[in-house]
């Protein structure tokens, strides 16, 4: 949500995203064709939300192919197509009276790979500057205490032998290819790196198991987990832009009325 009015895609495109890698590799393990199907319905649900979903999709959608073609049956693959093509049918609905639209998106336009060390930009919206490079932007999801605080510490405990684990690997190249992706965009939004926030978790799990092996006593763990939920809570409170403004008006001269007020906190909640 933006400000409670207006809903935006991220959630719903991750939970397409990850229902698609899960039916993808189910079907690889079990070759249920039910699976395929609902891999092919997830998949091409993910890419009609955001179209930038298919970087993250490429390895289900090639393991799904590959699967697919040694267990070939022509009535699960027409049914598939005629799926998928329910699926896009609004969407092509919709783009047919736009077809010099479709990839006309200012964002898109505009990419290009300066924009990695760039944290100033004119766009036609207007002047945005950043703390962080775009480089640095697109990667925050590994640390930031909106996403995974705890990343700055678990980057110590990440070892060679992690980087051998089919999963591990995966998700590394889906988060590189989608930060380069993401960097070179002039304009910085932290929603846009919810997509790749699950592969970041995938590659963190091992660092966090070697990190709980050092923590011995309970007491510490419990003492670590408080400390960092505190910390995070705080960064978060510092983040949090709108709620900054409206108190901002609360406590500052001149003095409002209470209908004022009233009103304020009505627009902010809806």
């Amino acid at each position: 949500l933006v400000y409670s009015q207006v809903i935006m895609s991220d959630m719903r495109c991750l939970f397409f995203i990850t229902a698609g890698f899960y039916h993808a590799i189910k079907f690889e393990k079990k070759i249920k064709y039910k699976d395929y199907l609902l891999a092919v319905m997830f998949i091409t649900a993910a890419v009609s939300t955001r179209y930038v979903s298919i970087i993250v999709l490429i390895f289900p959608a090639v393991l799904l192919t590959k699967v697919f073609v040694r267990n070939f049956k022509i009535k699960t693959f027409i049914f598939s197509l005629l799926i998928a093509a329910i699926i896009l049918l609004p969407e092509v609905i919709l783009k047919f009276n736009y077809r010099s639209d479709f990839l006309n998106n200012v964002w898109l336009k505009n990419w290009n790979p300066l924009n990695f060390i760039g944290a100033s930009f004119n766009t036609p919206e207007g002047y945005f500057s950043y703390r962080f490079p775009n480089i640095i932007y697109s990667f925050e999801n590994l640390f930031h205490p909106a996403f995974i605080f705890m990343g700055i510490i678990l980057i110590p405990f990440i070892r060679k032998s992690d980087f051998g684990i089919y999963s591990v690997k995966q998700s590394i190249i889906i988060i590189i290819l989608y930060a380069i992706f993401i960097a070179g965009i002039p304009f910085q939004n932290l929603r846009f790196l919810v997509l790749t926030f699950p592969f970041v978790i995938i590659v963190m799990y091992k660092p966090f198991l070697r990190l709980n092996s050092y923590l011995k006593h309970p007491l510490i763990k419990k003492l670590l987990v408080l400390s960092l939920a505190v910390i995070q809570l705080l960064a978060l409170l510092v983040e949090i832009e709108p709620l900054k403004e409206v108190v901002h008006e609360y406590i500052s001269p001149p003095p409002r009325t209470i209908q004022t007020v009233l009103s304020k906190i009505q627009s902010y909640l809806l």
